[in-house]
């Protein structure tokens, strides 16, 4: 791998966002291209080294994490607890860059670190790749961010 490399295209992400989101949180999901979050928006980061390195960041509006944390656990969203939206979000953001990743170079070793506690934001927050989860709203976006 080359210092040269672009990150992963809109296809990859779309492809990995696909896979992840009908397996763990039994959704699908529209890719919206360059957007906004919708706010509140939680968001979280981790790092990855080895053939390549760079920072996966994640963010996922407040509204459609409670959801995802819901049907992750089997659970109604007004049972959900701040503790169970903050490890499903870092989990999401953990198997998301995995997948992401993986299906980009599938043949690279790649070490990842923990995925950074949530941080809480009011406005909402732009992104080369969102997503929606329902409706029009931009629920989800994933940045890869290579050094």
């Amino acid at each position: 791998m080359t210092d040269r490399m672009t990150a992963p295209d809109a296809c990859v992400v779309a492809a990995a966002m696909e896979q992840v989101l009908r397996v763990m949180y039994f959704c699908e999901s529209v890719y919206r291209g360059g957007s906004s979050v919708e706010a509140p928006v939680l968001s979280t980061s981790l790092t990855f080294e080895g053939a390549v390195h760079g920072t996966f960041r994640v963010m996922v509006s407040e509204r459609c994490a409670r959801q995802m944390t819901a049907d992750f656990l089997v659970l109604e969203s007004e049972d959900v607890s701040s503790d169970q939206i903050e490890a499903t979000v870092r989990e999401f953001a953990n198997v998301i860059c995995g997948a992401t990743l993986n299906l980009w170079i599938p043949e690279a070793t790649l070490r990842f670190s923990v995925p950074a506690d949530l941080a809480r934001v009011d406005e909402p927050q732009s992104s080369g790749h969102c997503f929606s989860v329902s409706e029009d709203r931009t629920e989800i976006a994933i940045d890869a961010l290579l050094r």
